[in-house]
């Protein structure tokens, strides 16, 4: 039996337009990536595929455990900035205190830090 198992899947958006529809597929073990062109409903697919989101039309069937990765997870924006995820937070703070005309330490620091970028 397949691990992951997709019959007759479609998407379609909340507005009714339809992405993709009669999508069929088993997979066994292993790694596996979806290429394709930008806009063309990789994501959305891989997000039906494990079960993160629901068809509008088909079925999906899991055996097992199955991982996926998101180039840009909404779940770990939704608890950090932009700029936290970037790593940049702490440089926008010295930014800010610079131009507010703070010449601290922490601004010296920053200072620092964008010269040797």
């Amino acid at each position: 039996m397949p691990l992951l198992q997709a019959s007759n899947i479609g998407f379609q958006f909340d507005n009714g337009t339809g992405l993709f529809s009669d999508i069929s597929l088993a997979l066994n073990t292993g790694v596996v990536g979806l290429v394709g062109r930008n806009s063309v409903g990789k994501s959305i697919l891989g997000t039906l595929l494990d079960k993160s989101i629901e068809p509008s039309e088909g079925e999906v069937m899991l055996v097992g455990r199955v991982e996926s990765y998101s180039q840009l997870p909404a779940q770990i924006l939704s608890k950090l900035t932009l700029a936290q995820y970037l790593g940049v937070d702490e440089l926008l703070d010295v930014f800010d205190k610079i131009e507010q005309g703070s010449i601290d330490s922490a601004g010296r620091r920053g200072a620092d830090q964008l010269r040797s970028r």
